[in-house]
């Protein structure tokens, strides 16, 4: 082999072995990890509407979980602690996650509270606003709202809802009604 040709095979191998570290180091890096849940397979006591709606292709699998309990309803058919939703789940990897759920009804839902494992209850109003609105049917919209962000550990977790009892300042009882099509904990921004 002449020396031309020799430094022309050195040239090529420290280039191709520049690329194929550099496409390794790519391959290593991981995406984000996350968890995806479907609003209908949370475990409660409480009779629940797991069906589509409207436009049900808008949906996560055409389906999502909706409560609606009229208010002369809720003090006897209610329990006294509020309507429990619990969903189980493996998280991939420890890291701070975000935690969304796509939610019905903007503006005229029940307020709620959420929690993380044994966390503290974290409460959501029917106006927090919303992202990425999208029309089910007249007067029925599902959208994406941030409840927050938590620190996760790698394994077994469980992200719980409650929707209370509450009584409006003439002390009568309020319709509750509440809708979730998917929950998304993503580590990092969603």
């Amino acid at each position: 082999m002449n020396a031309m040709n020799h430094q022309n095979l050195l040239r090529t191998v420290l280039v191709l072995g520049t690329t194929l570290s550099s496409l390794a180091g790519l391959a290593a890096a991981e995406d984000p990890a996350f968890v995806w849940l479907e609003g209908e397979s949370a475990q409660t006591t409480f009779k629940v509407n797991l069906a589509g709606w409207g436009r049900p292709q808008f949906l996560s699998a055409s389906n999502w979980l909706h409560i609606s309990v009229d208010e002369n309803k809720v003090e006897k058919e209610m329990p006294d602690e509020g309507i429990l939703l619990e969903y189980r789940f493996l998280s991939p990897k420890a890291g701070r996650y975000e935690i969304w759920n796509r939610i019905g009804f903007e503006f005229v839902r029940s307020p709620f509270e959420w929690r993380l494992d044994a966390g503290a209850w974290k409460k959501v109003a029917p106006d927090d606003l919303t992202t990425d609105l999208m029309e089910l049917s007249f007067w029925c919209e599902v959208a994406w709202l941030k409840l927050g962000e938590e620190d996760v550990t790698a394994g077994d977790h469980r992200l719980q809802f409650r929707l209370p009892k509450t009584k409006n300042e003439k002390g009568k009882w309020q319709r509750v009604l509440y809708a979730s099509d998917a929950l998304c904990l993503h580590e990092g921004p969603f």
